[in-house]
């Protein structure tokens, strides 16, 4: 009995997550890869502190908007000493999309540090 109860649950767990995942990919992502489901939003801050988060993220924690982050940004060639030095007590102007913290664009000065399209 405890085994069937087991498997059903098992089941339901894959059933649930195999729909959620196919939503995702049939209604959330429209042409281009863009989240249709997500709106892009832009805040301009200081930098506090930049740290490394999650599996290789650059996260930026900014004085009155919480944290955001780069996603995998120690991969593609960022280097946290080179940021710090750079953009810490200093304003930025980050573009993510709501409603997560995910950084699509990074800018300083008029210049562009981090974009997910480049």
């Amino acid at each position: 009995m405890v085994k069937k109860t087991l498997k059903g649950i098992g089941f339901t767990f894959v059933a649930v997550f195999v729909l959620l995942f196919a939503y995702c990919i049939l209604f959330a992502i429209g042409p281009g890869g863009k989240c249709i489901v997500c709106s892009t939003k832009t805040v301009t801050d200081t930098v506090v502190t930049i740290t490394e988060g999650g599996v290789k993220d650059v996260v930026f924690h900014l004085k009155h908007h919480g944290s955001y982050y780069i996603n995998r940004g120690l991969e593609s060639g960022l280097d946290l000493a080179s940021l710090r030095k750079k953009l810490v007590d200093h304003h930025v102007t980050i573009s993510f999309a709501s409603p997560t913290t995910h950084i699509s664009q990074l800018e300083y000065e008029g210049e562009l540090i981090y974009s997910q399209l480049r």
